[in-house]
C-alpha cells in the first residue's frame, strides 16, 4: 500500500488500482495506476522519497497492462519502474531516517506529533523492504505496528493505516521465513480488517486474503488445528464473496484446495475428502462454463 502523507490523492489512486486488480478490473486499474504515477512524479520534485512511489505505481501499471495483453506498453512501464527503483531507493531510505529523527525529537515535546513518528517508521520499513533489507524492515516495522496500534486506540480513523503497516510487516516476516511471527501478526491483521469491514463492505476481499495467508503461515509453523480454523474462515469468506461476484470462484477453489491440505495434515482425512470433492465439483463447473463461453 502507498505511503501516507502529502500525496493522499496519489496514494488513494494507487490503492484503488490494487483493489480494482483484486476484482479483475485491469482496465480501470491501469488507468488509476497511471494517474497515480503522474501525481507522484509531481510530488517527487519537492520530496525525493516519492520517486519510489513513482516506481511502485508504474509497476502496478505494467502488471495491469500485461493482464490486458498490452505487452509493449507493459514493458515500457516496467523498465521505467526498475530504473526509478534502482536510482532512488537508497536516497529515500536516507530521507526517511532523517525525517524519523526529526519527528522523534518533535514528539518528545509535543505528543500530538506521535502519529507522524508512526508514519515515518512505516515508510522507512517499506523502503527498506524494497531493497530487500528485510531484517531491518522487520525491526522498524514492529516498532511502527506498536506505535500505530496505540494511536488507533484513540483515533479510529487511523485503522486503515494500521492495517497496512501490519500487512507490510507480515510480508517481510514471510520473506525471512519467520512463520510463527507472521501468523501472530496475521491474526492481528484479521482482527483489524474485521473491524474495518463493519464500515466498508469492500474490505471483505482483503480479509479473505489475510485469512488465507494466516492459515498458510500457521501450517508452515505446524500449528495444524489453527491452520484449519483460519483456512475454514477463508473458505467461508470467499463463498460469501463468490455469491455476489462469480469472478471470484477461482479464489474459492484455491482456498478449498488449501483447506483440504490443512485437514489432511491435521489427520482429518474424512473432512479433507469432503472439501476436495466440493472443490472438484466447482472446478468442473468452472471448466464447463469456460467451454461454453469459448468461441
Amino acid at each position: 500500500m502507498a505511503t501516507e502523507g502529502g500525496g493522499s490523492l496519489a496514494a488513494e489512486l494507487y490503492n484503488l488500482s490494487l483493489d480494482l486488480t483484486t476484482i479483475g478490473n485491469h482496465e480501470d486499474a491501469a488507468k488509476a495506476s497511471w494517474e497515480s504515477a503522474s501525481m507522484y512524479r509531481v510530488l517527487a520534485k519537492d520530496d525525493p522519497t516519492q520517486l519510489v512511489w513513482v516506481g511502485n505505481a508504474l509497476h502496478r501499471n505494467a502488471v495491469n497492462l500485461a493482464s490486458l495483453e498490452r505487452y509493449e506498453e507493459a514493458v515500457t512501464a516496467g523498465k521505467e519502474a526498475v530504473e526509478v527503483w534502482i536510482n532512488r531507493s537508497d536516497e529515500a531510505i536516507a530521507f526517511d531516517k532523517e525525517a524519523l529523527e526529526v519527528r522523534r525529537k518533535t514528539a518528545e515535546g509535543d505528543p500530538t506529533a506521535i502519529p507522524l513518528v508512526g508514519v515515518s517508521l512505516s515508510n522507512l520499513a517499506l523502503h527498506l523492504s524494497e531493497v530487500k533489507r528485510y531484517e531491518e524492515a522487520v525491526d522498524v516495522g514492529k516498532e511502527a505496528v506498536t506505535m500505530r496500534e496505540a494511536v488507533a486506540r484513540t483515533d479510529g480513523s487511523t485503522l486503515p493505516y494500521f492495517a497496512r503497516t501490519i500487512d507490510r510487516l507480515i510480508l517481510n516476516l514471510g520473506e525471512l521465513g519467520r512463520c510463527d511471527e507472521a501468523a501472530y501478526y496475521g491474526s492481528m491483521h484479521v482482527s483489524v480488517l474485521e473491524t474495518l469491514l463493519e464500515g466498508d463492505p469492500s474490505v471483505i476481499y482483503t480479509l479473505a486474503g489475510s485469512l488465507q495467508r494466516t492459515a498458510m503461515h500457521l501450517a508452515a509453523g505446524c500449528h495444524n488445528r489453527q491452520a484449519v480454523e483460519y483456512g475454514q474462515r477463508a473458505v467461508d469468506t470467499r463463498r460469501a464473496i463468490s455469491a455476489e461476484n462469480p469472478t471470484q470462484f477461482p479464489e474459492l477453489v484455491q482456498s478449498l484446495h488449501a483447506l483440504a491440505g490443512y485437514l489432511a495434515t491435521w489427520g482429518n482425512e474424512e473432512e479433507s475428502a469432503k472439501v476436495t470433492a466440493e472443490m472438484e465439483v466447482l472446478v468442473e463447473r468452472l471448466t464447463n462454463e469456460r467451454a461454453k463461453g469459448a468461441p
